[in-house]
């Protein structure tokens, strides 16, 4: 397989079996430099155990607040990750828009679901796909319906059919 460096933008020759997203960015020469530079600042700065701790911590932090912010993106994202490494069909999915279509009812016992309440409570809204993920289900609008989060963690992958009403 013939490579571009993305330093030099000499061009070789990659000989081992190339697997996806594996593939070197660098020739070999350039590939000693870097290392030799990231070693060299590396040394140049070093952090004590404490603010390695601090540093993780606020990393940590910063995670979790992105998740709270994007959390109908993520779970977007996970589902038709999910879907697609089944082959199933996918499409982005907003879960407002199943909310309103569905009429803030919980379509598996036909309550209403309080657009107001959270997670972590268990009345709270989900995305429930109706032909589950699991089985070859797509992640798509007509696959989708709103469920409060409890009564979604009590159907978990079951078919329509083998639902007990």
């Amino acid at each position: 397989m013939i490579l571009t460096c993305r330093r030099c933008e000499f061009v070789f020759e990659y000989e081992r079996p190339a697997r996806q997203g594996n593939l070197p960015l660098r020739c070999a020469d350039c590939r000693i430099l870097h290392v030799r530079e990231r070693l060299k600042r590396n040394r140049e700065k070093p952090e004590s155990r404490e603010a390695q701790k601090q540093s993780r911590v606020a990393r940590r932090s910063e995670r979790k607040a992105w998740i709270d912010a994007n959390r109908q993106r993520l779970s977007n994202y996970q589902a038709k990750r999910r879907a697609a490494k089944k082959g199933a069909d996918t499409e982005l999915v907003d879960a407002l828009k199943v909310a309103e279509r569905d009429g803030w009812v919980c379509y598996l016992c036909d309550n209403p679901v309080d657009p107001l309440v959270q997670r972590p409570d268990l009345m709270c809204r989900s995305i429930d796909h109706v032909i589950p993920l699991s089985k070859g289900g797509p992640h798509n609008y007509s696959n989708v319906r709103l469920a409060h989060l409890i009564c979604n963690l009590r159907k978990l992958d079951s078919m329509p059919e083998e639902q007990i009403g």
